[in-house]
């Protein structure tokens, strides 16, 4: 990856995210994992998987509880996050290499597996209801697609970071913080793909 360095990663951010206070340095500061030497992400993962039906004993009669400014948040993040698998869906056949395609599903594996499932989980026991989406743009071009994932995957470091705060279950919190720590992550590998494709002659 010679050809660039810090003050290059320190442009990108605060190009993919003007309105983030908080510069590159810190956002590594907080999450130095990226890809390793040999470009491949580093493996992390979020808590074991569990059954997230708090609700379970009650039967199929019970009334819909009325929404809350939580179960507002979380209905936007289940939304992003559908909208989310299927842009990366896309952003992943667009890929030119092997390994941008491999490090695109693996995020795509993650925002399927441990946040869209989990969050709809947890509104389903919040609400009794079905969670409502809706299909989302999808990116024409490998380069305009890996420009918006970077910015959508920051904005929702803010959102989750929010939810987590405002929750006043303990597994909820940890579910949205451990969630916002994967899309810094993502954030991280989406950047490292950029600057391969900016660099690569």
């Amino acid at each position: 990856m010679a050809g660039f360095d810090d003050s290059s990663y320190e442009r990108l951010y605060q190009y993919a995210n003007p309105n983030l206070t908080h510069s590159y340095d810190s956002h590594k500061a907080k999450h130095p994992s990226g890809p390793d030497h040999n470009g491949h992400p580093h493996q992390e993962h979020s808590p074991h998987d569990r059954h997230h039906h708090h609700d379970h004993h009650h039967d199929h009669h019970d009334h819909h509880r009325p929404s809350s400014p939580l179960t507002d948040k979380i209905a936007k993040a289940i939304v992003d996050e559908f909208q989310a698998v299927q842009f990366y869906t896309r952003l992943a056949e667009l890929a030119p290499t092997m390994e941008a395609r491999q490090i695109i599903r693996d995020i795509l594996a993650e925002e399927r597996r441990d946040h869209y499932r989990t969050f709809v989980d947890i509104y389903r026991s919040l609400t009794n209801r079905q969670p409502k989406v809706s299909a989302g743009p999808l990116p024409a071009t490998y380069a305009a697609g890996l420009q918006m994932a970077i910015r959508d995957e920051l904005q929702s470091v803010a959102n989750y970071q929010a939810i987590s705060e405002m929750a006043t279950d303990p597994y909820i919190s940890k579910v949205f913080s451990s969630a916002a720590m994967d899309e810094q992550r993502h954030a991280s590998w989406l950047l490292y793909l950029w600057m391969r494709l900016i660099t690569t002659p």
